[in-house]
């Protein structure tokens, strides 16, 4: 008892003996020790901080150290103050305020914690690239997973999203490549191994002088090893990783070796150094990198192939080979469209999530063939499907596509949906002959039309495409006409487009003419159909658009239910131009309008095109007939149309046959 009436308890001897030996761990965890750099620089640390090194951790625990200090003569004093800086990277995580919980946790772990999206900006001795690599290689001889991770993250949040050319000027490297290897490099599938060689690369080295040396870029002049060099590319994305692949011959080989590892690795097995070698693919990385492409060029590029990897499912690839894709019996909902609604049938305003690719016996077999918990994702059976589906698939020719034997692909009013077209987007890249492709008529939505822009932008080989619709819009409406204007303003290979019966409205076709206003090598484009390019407000959008466009000498209107006056500005410009505006081509000699409903306006658009010995100089026959080329409506008629067809027919001097 004290003299003020409180009870003082004391601690008994056990309690002191516990206490003891925690208070000397924290004493000696806050001790300072010296750790002497390559270049004799000492740097200061607590014995905590050691610990955070495998290695240092070992020389406290196994060896004295020389005169109090430990040394590392391999790694650089700006290493070791980086190192020293880990706490602060661990305190800057919510919830973390000591290093141990973090010391062993994988990235994935320090992800989900906030790691990842917490990094610390770059100190001063973190200002380049050159230092993050050494800083990467000094952490793998110290055996300091935090401290390697931190430098990855940094050097990932330094290149992630660029392309080529500033990746080339963040290295400070030169190019080695010729244009056609540069765009070669560019273009090849990202699980090409490091030593892989394209057929017609080996007739090309034997007749062609190599290059001069390249000076080294920036990272390859580090004193490195192999396993640093890959390792500080251990969070670049599989995108950039792509990209770097531009930079010229030794970053190509470099990230060919990174992909290579982290795409088709099987579990407990080395890297694969070969084609033949590759046996598991992780498609979930290539689909959400935007290259779902690449997994349909695997079909038919990696012989041994055995299973996809993805979303926490496995594909045999094998038995999809075997499996009957082409039968589609009816669901308990009375079936559907192809890549069309699942449970609710075909006319439902499902999402698109709810889509399916595959339905009855076709979708069992597939189904048998993944194995993992739960509904495998849409991504991944299509992915299935556009890697090892033989036959066809939901209307689709599935191995014909993958094989690249077909230069057509005409599938119109097939009833395909979203998922058919995401399908087909997947096969473009792989076929270098296809030229042309129909898709008119069908509902692929706005999804479907993205997946088929997305595959298009870097296409330099398909020219002809139908997107038109028939009843409602095939594409989507205007959200799917942006993903075309964000196609076109990118695109230099296509020649011909159809977007006709598409309620594109005005905005829709706003976007579509602004892409065509740098666009210089579209020619025609169809825009036709009951007011699809949203009136008089869309026509001026199209005038506008075909006073700066130098490349399209078609641009059909017809149907657009214009007034009078817009239709006589757009023919004002299509003569300056000579532009068709009612599809017709400078080579065609027979037209047929017959029964197209045409009205007075169109009257007008088809004189501007019938008074253009460049429009319609080899045209000999012309059919009008059931139109409405007079009526304005039930009660009111007009002869301005028709009259601006008899006053351009008295300079037309080809036409022989008119109806």
């Amino acid at each position: 008892m004290s003299l003020s009436g409180k009870t003082i308890v004391a601690e008994s001897p056990a309690e002191e003996q516990e206490e003891a030996p925690a208070v000397k761990k924290a004493t000696r965890d806050d001790e300072q020790i010296f750790v002497r750099a390559r270049d004799g620089e000492e740097v200061t640390m607590s014995r905590e901080v050691a610990r955070l090194a495998g290695h240092l951790k070992d020389l406290m625990d196994d060896a004295s150290s020389e005169d109090g200090v430990y040394p590392v003569p391999i790694v650089t004093a700006s290493t070791l103050r980086a190192l020293v800086r880990m706490p602060e990277i661990a305190r800057s995580v919510p919830g973390v305020h000591r290093m141990e919980p973090c010391q062993n946790k994988s990235f994935e772990e320090l992800r989900y914690e906030g790691y990842a999206s917490n990094p610390l900006s770059p100190s001063s001795d973190e200002h380049s690239l050159l230092q993050l690599m050494e800083h990467v290689e000094g952490a793998l001889f110290l055996d300091a997973p935090m401290l390697l991770k931190h430098n990855q993250s940094v050097i990932a949040s330094l290149v992630n999203g660029k392309n080529a050319d500033e990746l080339r000027a963040l290295l400070g490297a030169g190019s080695d490549f010729d244009g056609a290897e540069l765009e070669a490099a560019l273009a090849e599938s990202a699980f090409l191994p490091e030593g892989y060689e394209a057929p017609q690369q080996l007739g090309a080295a034997s007749s062609t002088a190599p290059l001069a040396p390249l000076r080294q870029p920036s990272l390859s002049g580090v004193p490195a090893t192999t396993d640093a060099r890959e390792a500080a590319l251990g969070m670049v994305d599989v995108a950039t990783l792509c990209e770097l692949k531009g930079v010229n011959r030794f970053w190509r080989a470099l990230s060919r070796r990174v992909l290579c590892s982290r795409l088709c690795r099987g579990r407990g097995q080395p890297a694969p150094t070969h084609l033949e070698e590759i046996t598991d693919l992780d498609v979930e990385l290539l689909i959400e990198a935007g290259r779902p492409g690449d997994t349909a060029l695997a079909g038919r590029m990696l012989p041994g192939l055995a299973r996809l990897h993805g979303y926490g499912f496995v594909v045999d690839v094998a038995k999809v080979r075997a499996a009957n894709l082409a039968v589609q019996e009816a669901n308990h909902f009375g079936g559907g469209p192809f890549g069309g609604f699942g449970a609710f049938g075909a006319g439902a305003p499902e999402p698109f999530a709810s889509f399916l690719l595959l339905r009855g016996t076709a979708k069992a077999a597939l189904d048998s063939c993944i194995s993992g918990d739960g509904e495998a994702p849409l991504k991944l059976i299509i992915t299935a499907v556009a890697c090892a589906g033989s036959g066809v698939a939901c209307g689709i020719p599935v191995q014909h596509m993958r094989e690249d034997t077909m230069t057509e692909l005409d599938l119109r009013e097939k009833g395909l949906r979203g998922p058919a077209a995401m399908l087909i987007s997947y096969f473009i890249p792989a076929n270098g002959g296809l030229t042309k492709i129909s898709l008119a008529g069908n509902k692929l939505g706005e999804e479907g039309t993205k997946a088929i822009c997305e595959a298009l932008k870097q296409n330099k080989i398909l020219k002809e495409l139908d997107l038109s619709g028939y009843v409602g819009s095939n594409i989507g409406g205007v959200a799917g006409a942006k993903h075309v204007a964000g196609m076109l303003g990118v695109n230099s290979a296509l020649t011909k487009l159809s977007l006709a019966w598409n309620k594109l409205k005005e905005e829709g076709t706003k976007a579509i003419c602004e892409a065509l206003k740098q666009n210089k090598t579209l020619k025609e484009l169809d825009l036709s159909g009951h007011n699809n390019i949203g009136r008089e407000v869309g026509a001026k959008h199209v005038a506008d658009m075909l006073g700066v466009n130098s490349a399209l000498t078609v641009a059909n209107l017809l149907g657009n239910q214009l007034d009078v006056e817009s239709t006589k500005m757009l023919a004002e410009v299509a003569k300056q131009k000579g532009i068709s505006l009612c599809g017709i081509q400078r080579d065609q000699a027979t037209a047929d309008f017959c029964n197209k409903s045409l009205q007075p306006p169109d009257a007008i658009m088809l004189a501007s095109d019938l008074s253009q010995v460049i429009v319609t100089g080899v045209l000999t026959s012309l059919d009008l007939s059931n139109n409405s080329l007079c009526r304005v409506n039930r009660s009111t008629y007009t002869a301005e149309g028709i009259t601006a067809i008899a006053d351009a027919l008295r300079v037309n001097c080809a036409l022989t046959e008119a109806r």
